[in-house]
This record gives structure tokens, C-alpha cells and sequence, in this order.
């Protein structure tokens, strides 16, 4: 459910809305929204799997305008998106040190 509004999001608004999505935890049962360093939307996860009604997948949701909390989740945010990216990065590092050995000659 949140895949595809997510998907819509994207299609909408094209270059003008960024989303990034960080690794997923077995632990992760919160989905964080961050608008322009401004506002925070915080919403907990009960069951994204069932094809259910959003308010029976949804638990507490905290909404927020207060620039420290907003900063506080910002801050988050940046750190783990920082993390998905070097992690991606040495998904490619491997990647290349595996393609570049089988090319070498023995």
C-alpha cells in the first residue's frame, strides 16, 4: 500500500519530490515523512501486507511542525540515507572486484 502511493508520488510529481528509502529491518515499524525541513509525519506500521484499509495498517501517527523535532527527524533521516548510500557503494565495489578478477588472466 505505501509502495504504491509512494509510486503515484513519484509519477505526480516527478522531479520535484525526492524519496529515498532506506534498508528495511525485521525492528522498523515506523515510516518517517519529512517536508521541506518544515514538517514531520511519523507513522507506525502495523501490517503493510495485508491488502486492509489504511486505518486498520496504521497505529499512532504524530504530526509535527516544531522546528527541533522536525530537525531531530531530519538529522535521522540524513544519517541513514548517508548509510544506504555507502552501502550501496560497496555493493558495486564488490561487484566490480568479482568481474574484474574473472577477467584477469592466470
Amino acid at each position: 500500500m505505501i509502495d504504491d502511493t509512494i509510486q503515484k508520488l513519484r509519477e505526480k510529481y516527478q522531479k520535484k519530490i525526492e524519496i529515498q528509502f532506506i534498508q528495511p529491518s525485521s525492528e522498523n515499524t515506523a515510516s518517517i515523512l519529512v517536508v521541506d525541513k518544515k514538517l514531520s509525519l511519523s507513522v507506525e506500521i502495523k501490517d503493510d501486507t495485508q491488502q486492509i484499509s489504511n486505518d486498520l495498517a496504521i497505529g499512532l501517527a504524530t504530526y509535527s511542525n516544531s522546528k527541533s523535532i522536525v530537525l531531530s527527524y531530519t538529522s535521522m533521516f540524513e544519517g541513514f540515507w548517508r548509510e544506504d548510500e555507502i552501502y550501496e557503494k560497496l555493493k558495486e565495489s564488490r561487484t566490480q572486484l568479482n568481474l574484474t578478477r574473472f577477467l584477469l588472466p592466470e
